[in-house]
């Protein structure tokens, strides 16, 4: 199993405090472990450079798919969604 990346914008910080944020653009990125590493730990020795907090518990993420808007709070693992 290998690890996806994609990171969804918020268009300003008040969104956090918000019950739905519509996320309309995003970054994908291919298994680049130097950039996955920065973020969680992967191997004992690693430790991440950037903090990620799971989101507020009122809050789901929306985005455009092609079946049309999809509502979340988890990663394709089952994980609390995080922000940077």
């Amino acid at each position: 199993m290998g690890l996806d990346l994609t990171l969804f914008f918020l268009r300003r910080p008040g969104e956090l405090g918000e019950t739905f944020v519509l996320c309309r653009d995003r970054l994908s990125f291919d298994t680049d472990y130097n950039i996955f590493c920065q973020i969680i730990e992967l191997r004992e020795y690693n430790k991440p450079t950037i903090r990620a907090n799971h989101i507020p518990p009122q809050m789901w993420v929306e985005t455009y798919e092609e079946t049309g808007i999809e509502r979340r709070r988890n990663d394709n693992q089952g994980d609390d969604l995080t922000f940077v």
